[in-house]
Parts: C-alpha cells; structure tokens; sequence
C-alpha cells in the first residue's frame, strides 16, 4: 500500500511543478525589460524587421521592429517590439493576432483562444471586463506582476462600415517601479 501512496504523491508533485505560476515576467519571449534595441533583434535574429510604420504622436511608444511569423495555437500573430519615446531600451511588446481581414467571429475565437492559453501559463487575471457601447465592443483581460502588466483585448467597431472594425491584442508591458514607489 505504501508504494501506492509515494507513487501517487510524487505524481502530483510533479503535475504541480509542471503547472506552476511565474512569480515574476521580466519581459516578453526572448526579450527582457531594458534591453537595447539591436539586443533584442539580435536575440530574434532573421525574424527580427525593422519597423516600417510612422511613429504614434507623443506620448505613445514607438515601433522600432517587428517579429513575423509567430504561431499562438492555430492562429498567426505579428510582435511589434516597442520603447518608450528618447529611449533605446525595450519597454513594451504588442502581439496582434491574426490579420485585418479577420471578421468579428474570427477575432473572437483570437481573444477566446489566447485567454485560455494566457490563463494556463500565467493563472487567473486581476481583472477582466467587456464593455458595450453602442456598437463597439471593448473586452480586456489582465495580469499583473511585479515587472509586467499583461493586457488582452478585443475590440470590436460594427458601425456603418462595409467591412466591421476591430483587433485581437495581447501587450506586454514593463512596469514603471517608479510610479509604484510613489503611490
């Protein structure tokens, strides 16, 4: 009987170790908060693109490359690697899964999927919300630790428009420890 009891508790000991919830999420894939720039392409190598998009008025961070061809479960996603305006260290990443042409129904099961596979590796959000507004749809999960805020969100804009508006986005976010120590 006692083999039995030790074989049983060391399955579960395993089962937790393999299941276990980071402490901490220093940065995002190959990446760590701080970097510099040519660090991070240089651990992408040939995936890594220099950003072809203008850069978002001020105070928005700015694209300085992209990675292609990264694969969440069955769908495709582009990493747009970001820092912080007058700065050459990497503060953000912001994955945007699938494509333009995605309809609401695919973007849906975008968001649905990457919640699942978020929770299985980070645990259950802070939060969670959807909101509706008129014809728009705004639905934001998060998680929060003590180098990285996680955000997944779809939004959805129905409106006039032939075509219905909307994204699937996770954006990993370094934690201003700054800001913390001043609240």
């Amino acid at each position: 009987m006692k083999p039995i009891i030790w074989f049983t508790v060391a399955v579960l000991m395993a089962g937790k170790a393999v299941c276990q919830i980071p402490a901490d999420v220093k940065g995002w894939g190959k990446i760590e908060w701080g970097m510099t720039v040519q660090q991070a392409k240089t651990a992408y190598g040939a995936q890594a693109e220099d950003s072809s998009l203008e850069p978002a008025p001020a105070p928005y961070p700015i694209d300085r490359f992209t990675v292609r061809g990264i694969q969440i479960a069955e769908f495709r996603a582009i990493a747009y690697v970001q820092t912080k305006r007058d700065s050459d260290k990497v503060s953000s990443v912001v994955v945007e899964i699938g494509s333009q042409q995605d309809g609401p129904r695919v973007r849906s099961a975008h968001f649905d999927t990457a919640k699942k596979l978020l929770i299985e590796k980070y645990g259950q959000p802070k939060s969670e919300d959807r909101k509706l507004d008129g014809d728009r749809v705004n639905s934001q999960v998060i998680w929060t630790f003590p180098s990285t805020s996680i955000t997944l969100q779809w939004v959805e804009q129905q409106g006039q428009a032939a075509f219905p508006l909307g994204y699937a986005r996770i954006n990993y976010e370094a934690v201003d420890k700054k800001s913390l120590d001043a609240l």
